[in-house]
């Protein structure tokens, strides 16, 4: 989501995903339908998610795309990693790339 579409300048929203419609009986999927219609309806007043910063990264070639050291120290007295991929050793984010920060 961030490597493609933010990275592109999107703003991501938090993913509708539904699992095996092809194989879920019909009742099943009119749900999954009412649900996405559902969502479709306020999807212009949803939160995006939130992403680590660009800026905390060196995006050099000698940099090797790595997050930079003081964004690891600025990171260090946080209870939680930034994402999967940046956890830092520590947990992960409860709202990570799943949904959006509380308001």
């Amino acid at each position: 989501m961030n490597g493609v579409l933010r990275f592109c300048g999107f703003q991501v929203l938090a993913p509708q995903i539904f699992w095996c419609p092809t194989h879920s009986p019909p009742e099943a999927r009119r749900a999954m339908l009412e649900s996405w219609q559902e969502r479709l309806g306020g999807v212009f007043t949803e939160k995006p998610l939130s992403f680590a910063p660009s800026q905390d990264f060196d995006f050099s070639f000698e940099g090797g795309f790595r997050l930079r050291p003081e964004a690891k120290e600025k990171c260090a007295a946080e209870p939680y990693g930034i994402t999967t991929g940046h956890h830092l050793g520590k947990p992960l984010p409860p709202n990570n790339q799943t949904k959006p920060k509380p308001i």
